[in-house]
């Protein structure tokens, strides 16, 4: 889901995080507008959360949708968002609207990403991965679906600062699914532990 706290408003760092995506965004269909190799381009957001925060912020879901919108260009471009969690799905496509150019999917995030990757997709495909959804995609998903991708971007989003703060405070179980992601990314917990500070631990990333 989006970067909210739990009054579902969006905060001042998921702002920053949501102007950089839109600002890629942009470019990247700029750019890949005016490629002769590929007719159709894919944004694909598997965590696109409800659309719109309570306190009227837009997320990346209406980010993308207003972007593709105003686009001129002769490519096909898809939109493709997956919210798994059910009253967000219904409240994501209430939020965006029906268009032809959005498929809406009610997945959890790595059987969507495999759909997605094995089926007839063309073209060239940016795979935008929330801060907030990136621990959730097994290491089966991304050396398959994400890192071993052709025509594909990826724009992952990976809260360093905050993965160390936890890791300095949090209990055990809040610890596992970032534990996880870094063992996955063959990042020892052992290694973590040793770090004293935060810049030592941005270079072990």
């Amino acid at each position: 889901m989006e970067a909210l706290n739990t009054s579902y408003n969006i905060e001042e760092h998921s702002k920053v995080k949501l102007s950089i995506y839109k600002e890629y965004l942009k470019a990247y269909l700029a750019i890949m507008s005016v490629q002769i190799w590929y007719k159709q381009i894919n944004v694909i957001d598997p965590f696109a959360g409800v659309g719109i925060s309570n306190n009227g912020q837009d997320g990346s879901a209406i980010i993308a949708r207003n972007i593709i919108q105003g686009m001129k260009t002769d490519k096909q471009i898809r939109l493709f968002l997956n919210e798994l969690d059910k009253n967000n799905f219904q409240q994501l496509k209430t939020n965006i609207g029906e268009h032809d150019f959005i498929t809406f999917c009610n997945e959890d995030a790595d059987k969507f990403l495999f759909e997605i990757s094995s089926g007839t997709l063309s073209g060239h495909s940016l795979y935008f991965i929330d801060p907030f959804g990136y621990t959730q995609i097994s290491k089966n998903t991304y050396e398959n679906c994400l890192l071993n991708s052709k025509n594909a971007d990826i724009l992952i989003f990976i809260p360093i600062y905050h993965i160390y703060r936890f890791i300095k405070r949090d209990t055990e179980e809040q610890l596992a699914p970032i534990a996880k992601f870094l063992n996955d990314f063959n990042i020892p917990e052992t290694d973590v532990k040793k770090v004293s500070n935060y810049g030592e631990f941005a270079e072990l990333i």
